[in-house]
C-alpha cells in the first residue's frame, strides 16, 4: 500500500516537471546551436582571414601549425611550378628552332604537340593543329599506313614529297610502361641531297659524255691515219682536228678541276688590288678578234674602280661571260661591259644582243653541264662549265649574280663582288 502511494506520488511530480524539464532542454539546445554557430564563424572566420602570402598568423594558437604547413608547401609548389615552367619553355624552344618536324600523337592517332616546323610543312599553325585527328592533317595513304604501323609498335621510316620538298620521316612508338600511348614523327627535309646526288649523277654522266666525244673524235682520226688510210694531203687535217679535240678535252678537264677546287674549298684567296676597268680592257683586246669576225662590236663604260681580288679569277670571270655574249650574238650585234659600284660593291654588267635565253631555262643556266636546246654551244666548242665556274667565283668573292635575258633581244648579267 505505502509503494503504491510512493509510486503514484512520483508520477505526479514527474508530470507536472515534465513541460519545465521540455522547456529547459529545447532553450539549452537553442542556446547550445547559437554558442556553436558562433563558435564555428569565428574559426572560419580566422581560416578565411590567414594571409598566406604574408606574415599574418592566426588568432588561434591552434592553427598556427596548420599554416606554417600549407605556406611550406606553397612554397614547394610555386618552386615546382616555376621549375616545369621553365623546362616547358627550354623545350618550346629547342623545338620552335628545330629545323626538322616534330610530330607527337596519342594512341587514338590525335596530335598533341606540332612544332613550329612540322606546322610550316602542313601549312598550319602549332596550335591549329593540336588537338585535330592526323587523318585531318595528312590523308597520304602511305603516310596513314606508317603512323598505324608506329602506333602498333613498329618503327618505320618514308620518304614522303609534299609541294616539291622531299622529306625523311622516321615513325617511333611512344611506351608508357609496357603500353604504347602515342607516337613521335620526326621529318627531315632531304630535297637538297636528293638534288645534290641527282646533279652528281647528272655531273658523272655529262662528264663522261663530254670526255668520250672528243677522245672518240681523237681516236678514229689517229686510227685513220695509223692505217694509212688517210691521203698524205689530208694527214695535216686530220692532225689539226686532233689538236682542235685535244684542246677541248684538255679545256674540260681543267673546268672540271676547277670546279672540283671550289667544291672541296681548295681554292686559295690570293686577293690584291686592281684597276677593274683596266682588267675588263684587256680581256675585251684578248676577244675583239673574235668579235670582228662576226661584226660584233664591243664597248665599255663605266667608272675607274678597283677591287682587292683574285685577279686570275676575275679574268676568267669576265673572259667567260664576254665570251658568252659573242658566242651566242646575232651577226652584227654588239655587247657591252660596264663598271660600276653601289653598296660597298663593284658591279660587272655585260649586256649583248644575242639569242636570248627563255624563262624556263634560267633557273639551271648555272648548272654544270647545262645547255640550252638551240644554244649551239657544241658547235662553238663550249664545255658548259663556264657560267658555273663564272657562278662559284662570284659566289667566292662574296658576291652573286643576276640574269635577266628576251628570247631574240639579248641578255644581260650583272656580277655583284665585294670589295674588301
Amino acid at each position: 500500500m505505502i509503494s503504491f502511494l510512493l509510486m503514484s506520488f512520483l508520477d505526479s511530480m514527474f508530470d507536472t516537471a515534465l513541460p519545465a524539464i521540455a522547456t529547459a532542454l529545447v532553450l539549452v539546445l537553442i542556446l547550445a546551436n547559437i554558442a556553436a554557430n558562433r563558435l564555428t564563424s569565428n574559426i572560419l572566420r580566422q581560416l578565411d582571414e590567414i594571409d598566406f602570402d604574408g606574415n599574418t598568423i592566426a588568432e588561434y594558437y591552434e592553427l598556427i601549425p596548420f599554416v606554417k604547413k600549407i605556406n611550406q608547401q606553397r612554397r614547394e609548389i610555386d618552386v615546382q611550378i616555376a621549375s616545369l615552367e621553365n623546362r616547358t619553355g627550354t623545350i618550346e624552344v629547342i623545338t620552335d628552332n628545330m629545323r626538322e618536324g616534330l610530330l607527337l600523337i596519342d594512341k587514338a592517332e590525335i596530335v598533341l604537340f606540332a612544332n613550329k616546323s612540322a606546322a610550316e610543312i602542313f601549312h598550319e599553325s602549332s596550335s591549329g593543329m593540336a588537338g585535330k585527328s592526323f587523318l585531318y592533317v595528312c590523308r597520304d595513304i602511305e603516310f596513314q599506313r606508317s603512323v598505324k604501323q608506329c602506333l602498333s609498335g613498329s618503327s618505320t621510316e618514308l620518304t614522303f614529297k609534299l609541294d616539291n620538298r622531299i622529306y625523311n620521316i622516321y615513325f617511333s612508338p611512344v611506351y608508357f610502361g609496357k603500353e604504347i600511348n602515342g607516337g613521335a614523327i620526326l621529318f627531315f627535309d632531304s630535297t637538297e641531297r636528293h638534288k645534290a646526288e641527282q646533279q652528281r649523277k647528272e655531273f658523272s654522266a655529262n662528264v663522261s659524255h663530254e670526255l668520250k666525244t672528243p677522245l672518240t673524235s681523237i681516236y678514229a682520226l689517229a686510227e685513220i691515219i695509223e692505217k694509212g688510210i688517210a691521203k698524205k694531203e689530208d694527214v695535216k687535217g686530220f692532225a689539226g682536228k686532233i689538236t682542235i679535240q685535244a684542246q677541248r678535252l684538255i679545256s674540260t678537264i681543267e673546268d672540271i678541276i676547277r670546279l672540283s677546287e671550289f667544291d672541296e674549298g681548295k681554292v686559295t684567296c690570293d686577293f690584291s688590288e686592281f684597276n677593274l676597268y683596266e682588267l675588263a680592257e684587256s680581256v675585251i683586246e684578248v676577244l675583239r678578234e673574235k668579235a670582228t669576225e662576226k661584226n660584233i662590236t664591243i664597248s665599255i663604260d663605266g667608272i675607274q674602280a678597283n677591287l682587292n681580288a683574285n685577279k686570275r679569277m676575275i679574268d676568267e670571270l669576265m673572259y667567260n661571260l664576254i665570251d658568252n655574249a659573242i658566242k651566242y650574238n646575232r651577226e652584227g650585234g654588239s655587247v657591252s661591259v660596264s663598271i660600276a659600284s653601289e653598296n660597298g660593291y663593284r658591279k660587272i654588267i655585260i649586256t649583248d644582243t644575242g639569242i636570248g635565253i627563255p624563262l624556263e631555262h634560267r633557273i639551271r643556266i648555272f648548272e654544270r653541264f647545262y645547255r640550252v636546246e638551240g644554244s649551239r654551244s657544241k658547235k662553238t666548242g663550249g664545255t658548259g662549265l663556264g657560267l658555273s665556274i663564272v657562278k662559284h667565283i662570284t659566289e667566292h668573292h662574296g658576291g652573286k649574280i643576276e640574269l635577266e635575258s628576251t628570247p631574240g633581244t639579248g641578255t644581260t648579267v650583272v656580277c655583284w663582288l665585294a670589295h674588301n
